[in-house]
C-alpha cells in the first residue's frame, strides 16, 4: 500500500482542521484513504499516536483503523522524511459494490489521557470502481 504518501495528511499538533478528501478504491479489494499524525514542528519530534474516531461509517464498506509508522512527506518543512507515529486509514468496500460511498471521522492527539493540541475532522468521499 502507499504508505509514504499516507504522512502527507500529518498535522502539526498545535492545528485544527476539517477537510473533505475524495479517494477512489480498486471494487472486491480495497485501498488507502489517509494518514493521520501528529508532530513537533520545532524539533521534528513524534508525538503519542492520535486518537481516530469514525463519525461517519460508510453505508458500503468500512474502514480500518492501522497504527503504524511512516515518513512525514511535506515538502514545506524541515522534519520530512521523520518517521512519527500514524494511523493509517483503509477503506474496505461490500464485495462486488461499485459507486459512491462516504465517511467521517474526527482525531485528536491525547497526552495523558487528555486532549492535547491538535484535533479536527475528515470527511472522506469514496469512489469505489
Amino acid at each position: 500500500m502507499k504508505l509514504l504518501i499516507a504522512a502527507a495528511a500529518c498535522l502539526v499538533a498545535t492545528s485544527s482542521f476539517a477537510d473533505t478528501f475524495k479517494r477512489e478504491v480498486p471494487a472486491n479489494k480495497g485501498g488507502y484513504v489517509d494518514g493521520v499524525g501528529f508532530y513537533d514542528r520545532s524539533t521534528c519530534s513524534a508525538e503519542a499516536m492520535p486518537r481516530v474516531r469514525i463519525n461517519k461509517e460508510p453505508k458500503h464498506g468500512k474502514l480500518i483503523m492501522r497504527p503504524s509508522t511512516g515518513p512525514i512527506n511535506r515538502d514545506n518543512t524541515i522534519c520530512k522524511g521523520k518517521n512519527i507515529n500514524v494511523m493509517y486509514i483503509y477503506y474496505q468496500p461490500e464485495k462486488g459494490y461499485r459507486g459512491p460511498d462516504e465517511a467521517r471521522i474526527s482525531y485528536s492527539i491525547m497526552t495523558s489521557g487528555r486532549t492535547r493540541g491538535g484535533r479536527g475532522s475528515n470527511t472522506y468521499k469514496i469512489t469505489v470502481k
